[in-house]
């Protein structure tokens, strides 16, 4: 796999995130998408798209999301623990932070 990631930075190709999904499958990858929605990927015995947190795509569109993070280097993303995605999602959604930078650094 590539480098290491922090919050926000990465270089990893898509397979690389499907592995470390897959490998910690307590971890969330939340980011913020086009209109400020809240997305994010998931390993729950295959990887899962969740698309503003509440519809999942099947394996194939799954994947072809993570490409497109994974070319995109989106700026807003954040690794959680799964238990801990809601209480991100309520954060952002209830303007905690002014920025996404300062979500991004919010451990």
């Amino acid at each position: 796999m590539g480098e290491n990631i922090q919050n926000g930075k990465s270089n990893w190709n898509a397979d690389d995130w499907e592995l470390f999904l897959e490998k910690n499958p307590n971890k969330v990858i939340v980011f913020i998408g086009e209109n400020y929605e809240i997305h994010s990927f998931e390993y729950d015995g295959q990887l899962t798209f969740l698309h503003g947190g509440s519809y999942g795509y099947d394996y194939e569109g799954s994947f072809a999301a993570l490409e497109e993070f994974a070319e995109q280097d989106i700026d807003g993303f954040k690794i959680v623990d799964s238990q801990d995605e809601y209480k991100e999602r309520r954060k952002l959604i209830g303007g905690e932070y002014d920025n996404i930078s300062e979500w991004m650094n919010d451990e």
